[in-house]
């Protein structure tokens, strides 16, 4: 399911920029981890990472009528619902702990692994490429440290890997018909075993 920025901004779709500015400044003075401290600073922070990418694509006219038209492509089938669903009930089971990042994404975390996980009903390049920066922000940020989408479609190039953007070296994407991954690798096989229910070896 792919990111609402609308949802997290909490605007309408037919927002002005004025309007999205002013939604912007209000919730980063309420989340700003430096106006918040104490025990849920760090929880306010993952928040601010949302908020801020979410302003970062519809403050920009180009990147928010791409976010708008890559909204419209595609209504999730039941079958793709029902399928991200039952993946995300896995992993749920899996005794790795959750915070849930907002729009559908989380963090799984044990021990000092921590990764990000977005559901998706089709996964492209363009779509590939977003999920790399924005888990590439999270590292930055040490909210986590390796990022999985797990997909009912991948519609990824494969290219070889001394071939990939350097961003995407830190991530895997999963085909759940398929029971693939994209690359074929894992940091190591922790990581690796949080995810072998929905791979076939």
């Amino acid at each position: 399911m792919q990111i609402d920025y609308y949802r997290i901004l909490n605007v309408p779709r037919d927002s002005s920029p004025e309007t999205i500015h002013s939604a912007y400044r209000s919730l980063a003075r309420q989340y700003h981890p430096d106006r918040n401290a104490g025990p849920t600073a760090t929880d306010l922070s993952r928040h601010m990472v949302l908020v801020n990418e979410a302003y970062a694509c519809l403050r920009n006219t180009v990147s928010r009528q791409s976010y708008d038209c890559s909204q419209r492509i595609v209504e999730p089938l039941p079958l793709q619902m029902a399928v991200l669903s039952a993946a995300d009930q896995l992993l749920g089971r899996s005794g790795w702990q959750q915070v849930d990042l907002g729009g559908g994404d989380k963090v799984f975390r044990s021990g000092s692994r921590q990764v990000a996980v977005r559901f998706l009903p089709v996964l492209d390049d363009d779509q590939l490429d977003h999920w790399a920066r924005f888990v590439g922000g999270l590292f930055r940020r040490k909210v986590a440290d390796w990022g999985v989408v797990l997909a009912c479609r991948l519609l990824v190039i494969d290219a070889p890997s001394g071939t990939l953007p350097r961003r995407r070296h830190q991530i895997t994407a999963i085909d759940l018909i398929e029971a693939r991954a994209f690359p074929d690798a894992f940091p190591d096989p922790e990581y690796k075993g949080l995810f072998q229910a929905f791979l076939i070896e």
